[in-house]
């Protein structure tokens, strides 16, 4: 019964270890795409730019919100080493879309604001090492209940 037990949990872990997976690949995607130095306007007036700037963080916020909703959901499946890292990861991109949208929040245009952006774009830039680490050891654990 155990061994039945065992294998049922080792099956659920690895189910959410492949969502969570697919799911933190889709935010760094859309963190990526959002805090992005350059993005292609070619052929847009500033109110299209404009729109698709608000897609972009929309989009992000949807996608980040599905992830946490997701792997809290899940915590009891996760071993702590991945807890640990999606943690580190999820903090960073917490702090990277604030500082992304705070100029836009309060419709505000200086060089802090910029300066902001700018950052935002450096913190995902800079947590993608963590994402790949992380992304490893899912498949690690994955392997592992192969």
């Amino acid at each position: 019964m155990e061994d039945l037990k065992e294998k049922m949990f080792n099956k659920e872990q690895e189910s959410v270890i492949i969502d969570l997976c697919n799911k933190l690949t889709t935010l760094n995607c859309a963190m990526s795409e959002m805090t992005a130095s350059w993005k292609d306007a070619t052929g847009m007036s500033q109110e299209e730019m404009q729109q698709k700037e608000n897609e972009r963080i929309v989009r992000s916020i949807n996608v980040f919100g599905n992830f946490i909703s997701f792997y809290q959901d899940n915590l009891k499946s996760l071993p702590e080493a991945i807890i640990e890292k999606i943690d580190v990861i999820k903090e960073a991109f917490y702090k990277s879309f604030g500082d992304y949208t705070f100029g836009k929040q309060f419709d505000i245009e200086s060089k802090f604001t910029l300066e902001l952006v700018v950052e935002a774009g450096n913190k995902v830039r800079n947590i993608q090492p963590a994402i790949a680490q992380l992304l490893n050891d899912f498949r690690s654990v994955s392997e592992q209940d192969q």
